[in-house]
């Protein structure tokens, strides 16, 4: 099984597949080129991140996947409106995905709040500094991580790339979306909750497409 975590965003969306069977993890980072000058070009970028997210995925394995929702009373609602729009529909309508979530957008804030506050750190770097402790214990029981980069060296080999702040929170809402599924094991639940005690705190996942 694929676990697909997305935290869409036009300046930049971050991506996270997942895969419990082969244990490994993929990063992307999406930037649409240009700029959300009309009604137009803000569908062309969403669908330009629609595209870039589903090359990542095989269209022979099942996927679950979830998305993280737009804050509506933000400056950019609208705008962020017409990209979840895009996405959700898009995802929604891929066969091989087979079951859809969404997220609050305040659940990675409010649920890093106490890490910001004890590593004096802001909410983003809260989120990259929880996923690099996530992943450090989850390379050292055998996951793979590859962070892609659409840079190379000479050879043609893929330029490292450090991981951001927005895959960093699609990991976290892919880890959430995998514990509220029961398709994680324990030790890492107990992993998670000793790196971030409200990791778990309580947190409900919508299904928008499924049983």
């Amino acid at each position: 099984m694929i676990y697909l975590g997305l935290d869409p965003s036009f300046s930049k969306t971050g991506v996270c597949y997942l895969n419990n069977i082969s244990k490994t993890i993929i990063f992307n980072a999406v930037s649409p080129p240009g700029t959300n000058e009309s009604y137009k070009d803000a569908l062309n970028r969403a669908g330009y991140i629609v595209l870039e997210t589903l090359k990542g995925l095989g269209m022979t394995e099942d996927v679950t996947a979830i998305v993280e929702e737009p804050l509506m009373s933000s400056f950019k609602a609208s705008r962020l409106g017409i990209l979840s729009g895009v996405v959700v529909w898009s995802l929604a309508f891929m066969p091989n995905i087979k079951k859809l979530y969404s997220v609050t957008p305040t659940y990675i804030a409010r649920t890093n709040a106490n890490i910001a506050k004890s590593q004096k750190l802001t909410k983003k770097q809260a989120s990259l500094w929880v996923a690099l402790e996530i992943l450090d214990y989850m390379v050292s029981k055998g996951w793979q991580v590859t962070i892609l980069n659409n840079k190379y060296n000479k050879d043609g080999s893929m330029k490292a790339r450090k991981l951001s702040h927005d895959e960093a929170e699609a990991l976290i809402l892919t880890l959430l979306l995998m514990t509220e599924t029961k398709a994680i094991e324990a030790d890492l639940i107990a992993e998670m909750v000793k790196i971030n005690k409200k990791f778990l705190n309580g947190q409900t996942i919508t299904l928008l497409k499924g049983e």
